[in-house]
Formats: structure tokens, sequence, C-alpha cells
């Protein structure tokens, strides 16, 4: 009898032993204290001055948006491992990296979707995803395996939809710059034409949407007689004023000259333009 108790008295202390050693979601003390100093690791990862954890994600869902609503896989007919089409409405998984380069530390993301990183850029307050790179590329990190994890997370590819391109006061300087550039033109376009004069009355243009961190932007000249025009520029900023820069664009005779893909381009820009007037001799 003395026996029995012995053991049973023996097993009843090597079960509150266990408990002791769990917490009350039953997870032992040694999972725990593990987890704890992964997280305390994971916390002690900085980022590079400019980037935020909230930047760097809506930064590389705005790419992939960006990539899925101007150059879709159907139209490019070129579909690679650098393609999200095929992920729309699915779930992907990401890792930010940070990797010591020879600018300093950078910032990437690897996907459970390919053997490719995001590179991302800080720029006067704004963070951007300034594309895909793959071993052998341009950005592609020196040391692969050298880096830090900053954060894991899964996002769900959307449905592709307009770009937000953001406003601002100095987007809002940038686009009026361009606007009185494009005036300029026209004005000089219809007093050099030899002939045909009034066909550069009542041109209808389109200033193409774009983000403030670009160095440069484009409109469309769309004249009456269906000839389209591209007039694409470079921002300078001197002395806290926007300078628009020419740059040779090109013209077509009318729309149905564009390839399936140049249609696109014209079509989403003209819809989501930024500003859209119409030219008059005042």
């Amino acid at each position: 009898m003395k026996r029995k108790l012995s053991v049973i008295l023996i097993l009843l202390l090597l079960f509150l032993c266990a408990c002791s050693n769990k917490d009350n979601n039953g997870i032992s003390k040694e999972t725990a204290d593990a987890s704890t100093t992964n997280l305390q690791q994971n916390q002690k990862v900085k980022l590079p001055a400019g980037f935020t954890k909230d930047k760097i994600e809506n930064a590389l869902l705005e790419y992939i948006n960006y990539r899925l609503w101007l150059y879709p896989a159907k139209i490019m007919d070129a579909v690679s491992e650098k393609s999200f089409d095929n992920y729309i409405g699915k779930s992907i998984d990401i890792e930010i990296r940070i990797y010591k380069t020879d600018l300093g530390e950078s910032v990437y993301a690897q996907t459970n979707i390919g053997n490719w990183l995001a590179v991302f850029k800080s720029e006067n307050g704004f963070v951007y995803c300034d594309g895909q790179t793959s071993e052998g590329e341009y950005g592609w990190p020196n040391n692969i395996e050298d880096y830090a994890v900053f954060e894991k997370y899964s996002i769900v590819i959307p449905q592709p939809h307009k770009p937000n391109y953001g406003s601002s006061q100095r987007m809002d300087k940038m686009i009026t710059a361009l606007e009185a550039d494009i005036r300029v033109s026209l004005e000089d376009f219809y007093n050099s034409a030899d002939r045909y004069h009034d066909e550069w009355i009542n041109v209808e243009v389109y200033i193409a949407d774009f983000y403030e961190y670009e160095i440069g932007a484009h409109a469309w000249l769309c004249r009456r007689d269906g000839v389209i025009v591209e007039y694409p520029v470079a921002f300078e900023e001197v002395n806290n004023e926007i300078k628009v820069q020419k740059i040779k664009g090109f013209t077509m005779n009318n729309k149905n000259e564009f390839n399936e893909f140049g249609r696109l381009q014209f079509e989403r820009d003209i819809g989501d333009a930024v500003r859209h007037f119409k030219w008059n001799l005042k």
C-alpha cells in the first residue's frame, strides 16, 4: 500500500512540474522564451532612415497594382516568374529584408512566387518600389545570404485598379508648369503651321497621371483630325520652382496606329488623366 502511495505521489509531482513549465495557453516556457527571443531579435532590426513598415508595405502593394494595371500579362504576352497576374485573389508571402550594399543598408522584399527581389527607395519623404531584380541583374545584392529580416507577412493580390498616384502642393506645381508649357507649345504649333492652322485649335490635352517622385511626365495632344501627339517632359527643381524640359515625343496619324500595348497605355492615360483641357486661341 505504501509503495502504491509513493508511486502516486511521484506521478503527481511530475505532473505538477510539467504544468508549471507551461503558460495558461498550454505553451511550454521553453517555447515561449524562444519566441520572445526571436521577437526581440526582430525588433532589433532597424530600417534605414526614411523607411517605415507601413510605407514599405504600401509601396509594394502599389507597385503590384501598377504592374497589373499598366502591364497586364495578357497584353504583354510575356508571363514570367515576376508576373503577378496569376495570383490575383490569392495570398502570397512576403519577407522584408535589410541588405548591406555599397550604398549602405538597402531595403528589399522577397516573395514566395519567384526567385527575385523587389527593390525599395526613399526620396523626398516618399518610399516606393523601384522594380524587381534577379541574380545577375542591376541591384541584386552581392551576398544574397547576408541579410536581416525585418518582417514577414502575407497579402492577397487585389483586382487591378487605377493606381493611387497621390497629390501634394509640389505635384500641383509640376502639373501647372507642364500645362503652361503645353499651352505655349500649342500656340507655337499654330503660328508656325504653313497651312491648316485650324487643326491646332480645340486640341484636347490629357496630362497622364504620375507619381510625385518621378522626374518626368507626359501628355497626349489629340487633334480634331485624329492626329495624336505624345508630349513627354522632364522636371527640374530650381530655387523651389519647377522647370520643364521638353523631350522628343512621337506623332500618330490616328489611334489605330497603336499596337495593342500602346493602345492600352493611351486609353489608360486618357481615362486616368490628372488634368484635361481644350486649347483655344484667346
